[in-house]
């Protein structure tokens, strides 16, 4: 908020540089029609800063253009906030009969205008550019957008091209489903070649047993949370992940009071692009999907997600990692984890998470958009794919009991080399 005892001028300077904001130009002399217009354009663009923007326009600008501009300004500013065009409201803002029809018209194409208009500032997903533009097509058969840019001009790339944002604002606006219905969105500028004993849609009555193991043959869980096969099963088309409250007798030490559940490929793969359609189990139970091997001379570990589906901190924290445990030439852990905000709750619905590893760089995405990416520097060892929840005390909490059962559910794996 703007102290309304400070310096306005300074506090918008420090304001928008801070948050980086688009830098508007400031008017000199007076403000012709053709100005109004650019301002009006540029308000409606940059709408996510509106309030920003019309103290600006209204400090920075008024004094040199009168109470007409102050009048005008304001206008716009109630038009948009109404987004629709509320003329008998917002005319009072008139304060003579002499700028009624100033006012009017102005309120008419600012009305107007803030209907019509749906341009934003769109960014890409790495996030070091941004355009903007008016959404005019989208094509799900193969996810890709048209744009209108400000110079008229039309532009058509890939929705992996756009910021996890953008999926998220073109979901608000339906012009796409949560997520796309079948379709795997595959990078571009290769082929890749599907690897069947990695890919499942999980629509028989039970799991393939060619594929998949119903636990972890090398581990148990991590502790207290016992992997019990009876939490595996395959139904209506998934494949379901349950942890419960429940203590197996004869369980080996450390394991007690929770069970939970993991399936393990038979076969081993290096390098790929993986593609999963999930929905994450609302508990502190975690929800994974990862890949590791370990053996007497290598063990490292690809984690393509940990989720926690509840509590503020972790409900929208998307949880990637990279673990080094030993090589030939590493005899020390270390690991590179990577953290992204989503703008939605893992475990309200399904959405696609996806893994692009060659011997390049590794690349996490969510629904078709980058969030994570670094250069492979030690993952060059086959490792086996994961699908497990664990219990996490020392990082998300043990589970409340009260959450529990509750149950991560996949649609389906899917899984390419590269050609």
């Amino acid at each position: 908020m703007l102290a309304a005892n400070a310096d306005v001028t300074t506090q918008i300077r420090d304001y928008r540089l801070k948050n980086q904001f688009f830098l508007m130009p400031i008017l000199n002399g007076k403000l012709t029609k053709k100005r109004y217009l650019g301002i009006l354009r540029s308000v409606i663009i940059y709408k996510n800063h509106l309030s920003i923007y019309h103290y600006e326009l209204v400090f920075l600008w008024g004094n040199q253009v009168g109470p007409v501009a102050h009048n005008w300004i304001n206008l716009l500013f109630i038009c948009w906030k109404s987004e629709r065009n509320d003329i008998h409201e917002t005319m009072s803002m008139a304060t003579n009969k002499r700028n009624l029809s100033h006012a009017f018209l102005f309120a008419a194409l600012c009305g107007a205008l803030t209907m019509g208009i749906h341009a934003r500032i769109w960014t890409s997903a790495d996030g070091t550019n941004t355009f903007d533009g008016e959404l005019q097509s989208y094509h799900p058969d193969t996810g890709s957008l048209v744009v209108k840019l400000a110079n008229g001009k039309e532009m058509k790339f890939s929705q992996e091209k756009l910021s996890a944002a953008d999926i998220a604002y073109l979901k608000e606006k339906g012009k796409i489903d949560s997520v796309p219905a079948g379709k795997s969105v595959l990078p571009q500028g290769k082929t890749w070649i599907p690897i069947p004993e990695l890919t499942d849609e999980f629509e028989g009555a039970k799991l393939d047993a060619e594929k998949w193991h119903d636990h972890d043959p090398g581990w148990k869980g991590r502790e207290p949370g016992y992997f019990s096969p009876k939490n595996v099963a395959v139904l209506d088309g998934k494949l379901h992940l349950t942890a419960r409250v429940e203590s197996l007798p004869d369980l080996p030490k450390g394991y007690h009071t929770f069970t939970t559940a993991a399936v393990k490929s038979k076969a081993l793969v290096k390098y790929g692009y993986f593609e999963i359609k999930c929905r994450p189990m609302k508990s502190k139970a975690s929800s994974a999907f990862w890949f590791y091997r370990s053996t007497s001379q290598e063990w490292t570990e690809i984690d393509v997600f940990e989720i926690c589906g509840v509590d503020a901190k972790w409900k929208n924290t998307y949880n990637m990692n990279a673990h080094v445990f030993r090589t030939p030439t590493e005899k020390k852990h270390f690991q590179k984890p990577g953290k992204w905000k989503a703008p939605f709750d893992f475990a309200d619905d399904f959405h696609l998470y996806s893994l692009e590893w060659n011997k390049d760089v590794i690349k996490w995405s969510v629904d078709g958009a980058l969030v994570h990416e670094m250069k492979n520097t030690h993952w060059h060892q086959p490792l086996n794919m994961l699908f497990d929840s664990e219990t996490f005390p020392d990082w998300f909490g043990l589970p409340d009991k009260a959450t529990l059962p509750a149950t991560f559910s996949i649609e389906y794996i899917r899984s390419w080399r590269e050609k």
